[in-house]
């Protein structure tokens, strides 16, 4: 078509010009008989391009889409940039900048899940145009995750951009952020390689919820990944007291109960031990509980500080632990009354626990060393009782303990099971007559360790026959009276079992009945050692033609007894006598001693046997000051030159320190530094090298 007013013509093609085809025509200006002509040529049209683009969301602005200009010609010219506009042209507003030649499209919501809205951008230059299709994609629906942090002031687990709306294959994903809603609250780091930020608040989050987004963006389309930091939740917090300095605590978990409910994995982690040289922790990642167990350096004021951190699909819930000193252990001492005898109840103190609500839960040591015999555990009470097999020698001192919790706070009592002794024998004098009272006949209780505790009595009855023959009645000093009834026919024997303070020693009793008059009538007979010595006192109530006593002794590995003293006796008397003989001299080991009476007629009787322990080593010992701090002296005396060998001991049994010292002939003093050791009660040993015997002392340490 041309204007003949201005000499423009305008081709419109028919599709039909190929590639290779130029079509030609002309303009003829002609002035005053001068004519100028203009050749036309009008080349084939470029293949436009198309660009493709998600917004991030249906109201947010696309990134800048330009126009390609890749079939303009080179060289000198100014470009121009028009836009053909929206098609369908209510789905949102676009602005062209006529200098780059990119458009941005915003959408105004209105934008279906199945509709592409088209503009292009044509570049002109020097007469040649080409043209770029712009479609732009409906926004994929956001995804949303959610995250608390595990306190005011921690940083949350990354939290990533989903990115599950980009399209497959070669591409780089590129990624921004929307910044904080509100600001003020925290900062925020963006990864730009993995697509993940942190968060780390700044205390002032209060129940406010913090937004932001990362969009994911690859070959022009977009995904958006809001994100909501949710206010952190209140932690939790849990004590605990270990049963000993270096006694594994209980496990110690995560309560969790801040975490969503529904499906998804929880994440354990801790926060490290705050003192960190006290001890160490494990933690299970599976059940989120630590245990801990100290080192010994914990002092009386020192609490150790951790945490368990448990997460749940983004939402973090914190539980701190603090781990509070052990107390002091408590140790109580029982015996049984025979080899394979049950020993009396011993139940903690537990004096330590916290006071108010909370139920207790007790649990035992076990015994150290096993195989001596049994112990019954009462989960209720925590008591227990030992019952022996008959191994368990006179130098052995089994130990357990009981170990009380309550509120995660736990207290240990040791409990020590010293070995059972022989029962002592009472005699009684023979009964005035046949309904005449005897006694009292009282307990010797002369294996009993000194007590202020009050003690207890009882008595091991009679049996069915002789309860018939009179009665027998106990008081409250622990003493028999027998008062037959006149039927007596043979031997009463029962006992009297006097504990103190867990400790029993039985005294058997034996009440002859009413016969002719006996040559002597021993009342008393008792042993007692001394170091290297024992000595043997004993008293008679009467005596006719006696003639001397002979003082007998037997060996713990001796077969038989030998006689080792023979004493005068009085002859006649009917006033008490008192005797008495001295064993000097005699090694380490177990005894038993009895008399035999013999008369001028050399008809004789024999008492019942004592025992005696001798521990016999020439040297003298001293352990000071009890309770000791910083340093615990050990003074021995010795009679000849001599190593001795010595040995700081926990109440378990675990060695603490070891030493040597040879001492000559005299006194010398070891300084044993304790600045190390935690406060306690222990064991000192010291062994004579060459008599290889040991004392044992119990010491406590208290600083």
């Amino acid at each position: 078509v041309l204007n003949a007013t201005t000499g423009c013509i305008v081709f419109t093609g028919n599709g039909t010009q190929g590639a290779n085809d130029t079509v030609k025509s002309c303009v003829v200006a002609c002035k005053g008989g001068v004519c100028d002509t203009t050749f036309v040529f009008l080349l084939p049209s470029p293949r436009p391009d198309s660009i493709y683009n998600t917004p991030p969301c249906p109201t947010c602005p696309s990134t800048p889409l330009c126009a390609t200009g890749n079939d303009l010609p080179a060289g000198a010219g100014a470009t121009t940039y028009t836009t053909c506009g929206l098609s369908p042209s209510t789905m949102g507003t676009q602005v062209l900048n006529t200098t780059t030649g990119c458009i941005v499209f915003t959408g105004n919501g209105t934008q279906g899940a199945n509709d592409t809205v088209k503009s292009c951008v044509v570049a002109c230059k020097n007469g040649v145009c080409d043209t770029t299709f712009v479609f732009l994609l409906p926004s994929p629906t956001p995804d949303t995750i959610t995250t608390t942090p595990a306190c005011a002031t921690c940083t949350t687990i990354p939290l990533c951009a989903t990115a599950n709306d980009l399209p497959s294959g070669a591409g780089a994903t590129t990624y921004t952020s929307c910044g904080l809603v509100p600001t003020g609250m925290g900062t925020q780091v963006l990864n730009t390689t993995t697509g993940c930020i942190v968060f780390t608040g700044n205390g002032t989050q209060g129940a406010t919820t913090v937004k932001t987004c990362v969009i994911a963006c690859k070959n022009g389309v977009c995904d958006t990944t809001y994100i909501n930091i949710l206010p952190p939740v209140s932690p939790d917090s849990i004590y605990n007291t270990p049963p000993c300095p270096t006694c594994p605590s209980t496990p110690l978990c995560a309560t969790g109960n801040d975490l969503p409910a529904g499906a998804g994995a929880t994440i354990y982690t801790s926060c490290g031990l705050n003192p960190s040289s006290m001890g160490t922790q494990v933690l299970n990642a599976t059940t989120g509980c630590i245990v801990f167990t100290g080192n010994g350096t914990q002092g009386a004021n020192d609490t150790v500080q951790s945490c368990v951190v448990a997460c749940k699909n983004g939402v973090c819930d914190t539980t701190f632990v603090f781990l509070l000193p052990s107390p002091t252990p408590d140790t109580l001492i029982t015996r049984a009354q025979c080899d394979t005898c049950t020993t009396i109840s011993r139940c903690p103190t537990a004096d330590d626990l916290p006071a108010g609500a909370g139920a207790r839960t007790y649990s035992t040591c076990g015994l150290s060393p096993a195989g001596m015999g049994t112990q019954n555990f009462n989960t209720t009470t925590g008591c227990l009782t030992f019952t022996g097999n008959g191994t368990q020698g006179h130098s052995d001192t089994i130990v357990t303990c009981t170990v009380a919790c309550k509120n995660g706070v736990c207290d240990t009592t040791v409990i020590l099971i010293l070995p059972p002794v022989k029962p002592d024998t009472v005699m009684s004098p023979l009964p005035a007559c046949g309904t005449c009272a005897t006694g009292p006949l009282c307990a010797t209780g002369d294996d009993l360790m000194p007590s202020s505790a009050a003690a207890t009595y009882s008595t091991c009855g009679l049996s069915a026959t002789q309860a018939t023959q009179g009665s027998l009645v106990i008081n409250a000093n622990g003493c028999l009276i027998w008062t037959p009834n006149g039927t007596q026919t043979d031997t009463i024997k029962t006992c009297i079992v006097k504990c103190v303070d867990g400790l029993c020693d039985t005294t058997f009793i034996s009440i002859p009945k009413t016969t002719s008059p006996l040559p002597i009538v021993l009342t008393d007979f008792g042993v007692r050692d001394n170091g290297c010595t024992v000595s043997i006192n004993w008293t008679t109530a009467q005596e006719k033609n006696a003639d001397y006593f002979n003082v007998m002794r037997k060996g713990e590995t001796e077969n038989s007894f030998i006689i080792i003293s023979k004493v005068k006796a009085a002859g006649n008397s009917t006033t008490p006598k008192q005797y008495s003989y001295t064993d000097r001299n005699i090694a380490t080991g177990v005894y038993e001693y009895k008399l035999e009476n013999v008369d001028i007629d050399n008809k004789s009787t024999e008492s019942q046997t004592k025992v005696a322990r001798i521990t016999c080593n020439n040297s003298k010992i001293m352990v000071y000051p009890n309770p000791a701090s910083n340093v615990l002296n050990i003074s021995i005396v010795a009679d000849a030159v001599v190593t001795f060998d010595i040995t700081f001991l926990d109440i378990a049994g675990r060695k603490i320190l070891e030493s040597e010292t040879l001492i000559d002939a005299g006194k010398k003093t070891v300084y044993l530094s304790i600045e190390s050791v935690a406060n306690g009660v222990y064991n000192v040993q010291v062994t004579n090298r060459d008599t290889k015997i040991t004392e044992t002392f119990k010491v406590q340490i208290q600083k």
